[in-house]
């Protein structure tokens, strides 16, 4: 009778360590799932050992970019959470991204890739940084010719895809970083015990701050296996962030569907790892967890969080770090006299190019063209060359006397169109952001800058490479003079301005 009774209190003593009876863990067991032991089977790509083992060293392959120096690992270095550490990433010719780069690790999880959702899988995602001017800078050509010069990555192509009868292409590239990424996993967190019943794997101020975390609405956009990452919601529901810590020309979704509603409007960011993974949000500008949660409070929620409750959630928060991935580093095999060399210097350097017998125009690396007023029949061969936003900086006058309607042609030719009259008077603040956004947005396609003076081209791409771009004061007005910055009060105002 008596070891009845000894082993009914262990059992139930067990079952109440184990959760049974918790209503937090309950609750908790509704809002999350916890990170499988296991990376999850990719729909049309499935892993094999010698996929995930090209994935990695292509993860590793500077090569890869045109500069041979940057790697999928400079921005989503897997010894430091899958991230940087920095506000925005450094690309080719140390030119600063948009935006702060997410962590790698658990990315398998999310809705789509990217802080806009624009990559809708970590295959689609692999393809964009190659190519995107202000990160790696590089053409798929080039890349499957780098590739293909080098025998023992043709080796390991056709073993990882021994159905495709051109094994080395871009695709497959992308496809073997994808089943490698997909392997970056991080399970076993504490509160992924505490989801299996572990009511130990917390401690009281951690369970606090789950209970505040769930309470006051965290959850709603903060839940599921990858605490977020599964939805897009604005930024700002309740209260604007600051201009620092949300931009104004950075729109989010809206660049993405062009729609209204998507203005400011974001992918949810996983906090699996949160604590490793500082800066916080698209900008970057946050650096402490506890100052992000903060921010969340008054802008998601409209209610300050007080000094005990954003201690507790930054604690709990804490808890979603799990085991980190153990990569050993790939021995890479060796270039060959085949291999293409790397790519130096800046290729964002002005230059000239012919468009077409009438128009010539400065290019930026073949991403923004400078012009005067463009003939009206030359608006459809920019739009033939793929540019996709115009940007006029004539007044009404200097306009009217161009004799078509220009908005109504790069409209109809399917651009975006954007006056902001350049006069006597430089740009307000407001129609700076106004530019810089549409540059931003616009990303690494083709944009067209013109005005009846290359002076104040010039003057408004200093502003935007010392804004946006990162560079100095000094750098950036060498590049405003590349674009025709000359007359020396203009010069002036753009030193006055520049940071």
């Amino acid at each position: 009778m008596m070891i009845r009774i000894l082993l009914s209190c262990w059992l139930f003593v067990a079952a109440t360590l184990m959760g049974a009876t918790d209503p937090l863990l309950e609750k908790a067991q509704r809002a999350f799932k916890p990170i499988p032991a296991r990376p999850p089977a990719l729909a049309g790509n499935p892993a094999t050992p010698d996929k995930v083992q090209l994935g990695k060293m292509l993860f590793f392959d500077p090569r890869l970019s045109a500069s041979w120096l940057i790697s999928c690992n400079t921005c989503h270095n897997l010894g430091l959470g899958g991230v940087d550490l920095l506000e925005t990433s450094i690309g080719h010719g140390w030119q600063k991204g948009p935006r702060n780069s997410p962590t790698v690790l658990n990315a398998v999880f999310n809705v789509a890739q990217f802080w806009d959702g624009r990559a809708k899988d970590l295959k689609e995602q692999a393809m964009g940084p190659v190519q995107a001017a202000v990160e790696m800078n590089n053409k798929p050509d080039r890349v499957v010719r780098t590739l293909e010069s080098i025998p023992e990555y043709v080796v390991r192509f056709k073993k990882a895809f021994p159905g495709d009868e051109k094994a080395v292409s871009f695709e497959n590239m992308a496809r073997a970083i994808e089943v490698f990424e997909a392997t970056l996993i991080t399970p076993g967190s504490r509160f992924d015990r505490y989801l299996g019943g572990d009511l130990r794997a917390l401690n009281d101020g951690e369970k606090k701050g789950l209970d505040a975390f769930l309470a006051k609405g965290c959850v709603s956009c903060h839940g599921g296996v990858n605490a977020g990452g599964a939805g897009y919601f604005p930024f700002g529901v309740q209260e604007k962030p600051s201009a620092e810590v949300r931009p104004p020309g950075d729109k989010g979704r809206f660049a993405v569907t062009n729609t209204a509603r998507d203005e400011y409007v974001f992918k949810s960011p996983s906090l699996r790892n949160i604590e490793l993974t500082a800066p916080y949000f698209h900008s970057g500008k946050v650096w402490t967890l506890k100052e992000a949660v903060m921010i969340m409070g008054s802008s998601q929620l409209g209610a300050g969080l007080s000094e005990g409750d954003a201690e507790a959630i930054t604690a709990f928060l804490r808890t979603l770090t799990g085991r980190q991935p153990i990569v050993e580093y790939p021995a890479l095999p060796p270039s060959t006299t085949q291999t293409p060399p790397p790519v130096t210097g800046d290729s964002r350097g002005i230059r000239k190019q012919e468009m077409g017998s009438t128009l010539n125009a400065a290019t930026y690396g073949d991403q923004v063209f400078f012009a005067g007023q463009p003939p009206k029949e030359d608006l459809a061969k920019y739009a033939a060359r793929g540019v996709k936003v115009v940007i006029n900086l004539r007044t009404a006058e200097e306009m009217a006397k161009a004799g078509f309607d220009e908005r109504q042609e790069a409209e109809a030719a399917g651009m975006t169109y954007l006056n902001v009259p350049f006069g006597a008077q430089p740009p307000s603040t407001d129609d700076l952001d106004r530019i810089f956004g549409l540059l931003d947005e616009a990303g690494h396609k083709p944009v067209l800058i013109h005005c009846a003076s290359s002076n104040r081209v010039g003057y408004i791409w200093s502003l935007y490479r010392n804004r946006r771009g990162g560079l100095s004061p000094e750098a950036a007005l060498v590049e405003g003079k590349q674009a025709g910055l000359r007359a020396p009060a203009l010069e002036k105002l753009a030193r006055e301005n520049l940071k």
